[in-house]
C-alpha cells in the first residue's frame, strides 16, 4: 500500500476503491452489482488489519456521495472509526503526533458526513468500451513528421511498437502496454533480428542500474489512435530487457506510463535521453534523492563503488551478510529524501549506521592490504561515505516531508 499522506485519499487503496466503485458503475451495472463486485474484488485487502479499514471508509463515502450508500457498508465504516481500528494503526505509521491528531479529524470529518442526510443518486452516463484489437506481439509502425519532432534527424524514420500486455482502463476501455523503440533510418524492419537490434526505449532512468520500459498507450478510440500505422507482424519471442525494474522486483506495484500518443517527441526525447536497453545512457544526478525505493539507491552505489572502488559485492543470499552491499545500502538512504521501502527491513538506525562504519573500515584496510591503485583517494572517498551515513538523520527527512504537506509545527 502506497501511504503518502494522513488524509483519506492520500492513500493508494482509498484512492483504487473509490475509482473502481465509480468505474463500476459507468461500466452499467447496477448498484447493487457495482457493490458486489468492488467488495469481491478486494477480499485480500478487506482482511488486511491496516488497509481493510482504509477500504471501508473510502467505499462508504464514495457510496455516500454517490447517494447510494447502503446501511450495511454504512455501519461498517462507522464501525472502523467507533472501534479505533483505524487510529490504532496511525498509532504505528505515524511518524509524527500531529499526524495523529490530524488523522482523527479526518475520521471525525467522515463520520459527521455519513450521518447526514444523503444526496440523491446521481446518474452517471455510461460510457462506451473499446479494445484497439492488438495482440501480443503486435509490432505496429508510426512514421515520424516535421510535427513529431524538432530534431530534424528523426524525421522519415518509424517509432515502432510491440504490445506485451493490456490494461483495463476505466473498467471498459482495453489499452495496449508497449514496449517502442526508433529505426536509425527510414527502412522498416522486417525480422526478429532488425528488431531486436533496434532495443526497447528507456522511458525512465532508475539511478543508472534499473529502468521503465513499458507505456501504456491511450488508443481509448479510433480517433485517438495513431494515423497511418502499419503493421509489421507478429513476434512472440523477442527477448524482454534483463533490466526492466517493474520485472526485476514483481513485488513493485506495476506503474506503467501512459502516454498520450499525439505526444510521440516524448518518446524522442526519452531516446536521446535515456538510450536503450541495448545502450543505456547514464543520468548525471546529484543524488538519489528522489528515489524512494532503497533497492534503487543500493544498486546504484554498488555501480558507483565498482567505478570508483573497483570493488564488486560477493553474491550473498542477504545484504546484511555482504560488507559492500550493506554500506551501499546506508550510503543510499543517506542521500537524503524519504525512503518508504527498506531492504530487509534495515532503516538507518544508529546501531546501523555504526555498523556501516564498521564494515567501512573493513573495506579500508582490504584496499590497504591489497594491489589497488590510488588507494588514497579511495580511503578518501570511503571517509566521505562514512561521515554522510553517521550524520544522517532520517527523521529530519520525514520532518521535511511532513513540513512540506502541512506546513512547519507551531
Amino acid at each position: 500500500m502506497g501511504i503518502w499522506g494522513v488524509r483519506l485519499y492520500q492513500n493508494d487503496v482509498a484512492l483504487d476503491t473509490k475509482e473502481e466503485y465509480i468505474q463500476l458503475l459507468r461500466g452499467g451495472n447496477s448498484d447493487e452489482e457495482a457493490l458486489k463486485k468492488v467488495v469481491d474484488k478486494n477480499k485480500e485487502i478487506i482482511n488486511d488489519e491496516i488497509d481493510g479499514p482504509v477500504f471501508w471508509l473510502a467505499l462508504a463515502e464514495t457510496m455516500w456521495k454517490m447517494g447510494r450508500l447502503t446501511e450495511e457498508v454504512k455501519q461498517k465504516a462507522l464501525k472502523v472509526i467507533e472501534d479505533g481500528k483505524d487510529i490504532k494503526n496511525w498509532k504505528e505509521l505515524a511518524e509524527f503526533p500531529e499526524q495523529i491528531k490530524t488523522r482523527q479529524n479526518e475520521l471525525n470529518r467522515i463520520k459527521e458526513k455519513l450521518n447526514k442526510e444523503m444526496p440523491k443518486a446521481r446518474k452517471l452516463k455510461k460510457e462506451a468500451g473499446f479494445n484497439c484489437g492488438w495482440k501480443n506481439g503486435d509490432v505496429y509502425a508510426y512514421q515520424i513528421t516535421e510535427k513529431d519532432t524538432e530534431h530534424k534527424e528523426f524525421i522519415g524514420r518509424y517509432i515502432l511498437f510491440r504490445k506485451v500486455d493490456d490494461e483495463n482502463f476505466d473498467k471498459h476501455i482495453i489499452l495496449p502496454i508497449v514496449y517502442a523503440s526508433i529505426t536509425e533510418n527510414n527502412v522498416l524492419p522486417q525480422t526478429q533480428e532488425d528488431l531486436e537490434k533496434l532495443g526497447d526505449i528507456i522511458y525512465i532512468n532508475q539511478g543508472n542500474v534499473f529502468a521503465t520500459y513499458r507505456i501504456i498507450l491511450d488508443y481509448t478510440s479510433k480517433k485517438a489512435m495513431h494515423k497511418n500505422l502499419i503493421y509489421i507482424g507478429n513476434f512472440q519471442n523477442i527477448k524482454n530487457p534483463v533490466n526492466e525494474y517493474e520485472i526485476v522486483f514483481p513485488d513493485v506495484i506495476k506503474n506503467y506510463q501512459l502516454l498520450i500518443t499525439k505526444y510521440t517527441y516524448l518518446l524522442i526525447e526519452s531516446y536521446l535521453k535515456n538510450g536503450t536497453s541495448i545502450k543505456m545512457k547514464d543520468t548525471v544526478y546529484k543524488s538519489l534523492y528522489h528515489y524512494t525505493d532503497s533497492r534503487i539507491r543500493m544498486f546504484s552505489k554498488l555501480k558507483e563503488y565498482k567505478k570508483i572502488l573497483g570493488i564488486t559485492r560477493e553474491k550473498t543470499e542477504r545484504i546484511i551478510d555482504d560488507d559492500l552491499a550493506f554500506i551501499a545500502m546506508q550510503d543510499g538512504l543517506a542521500d537524503g529524501g524519504v525512503v518508504t521501502t527498506y531492504i530487509e527491513g534495515l532503516r538507518p538506525s544508529k546501531e546501523n549506521k555504526k555498523e556501516a562504519s564498521k564494515r567501512i573500515d573493513k573495506i579500508e584496510q582490504m584496499i590497504k592490504d591489497g594491489d589497488y591503485k590510488n588507494k588514497e583517494e579511495k580511503i578518501e572517498y570511503l571517509e566521505k561515505v562514512r561521515n554522510k551515513v553517521l550524520n544522517h538523520d532520517e527523521a529530519r527527512e520525514w520532518e521535511k516531508a511532513f513540513e512540506r504537506y502541512y506546513g512547519k509545527k507551531k
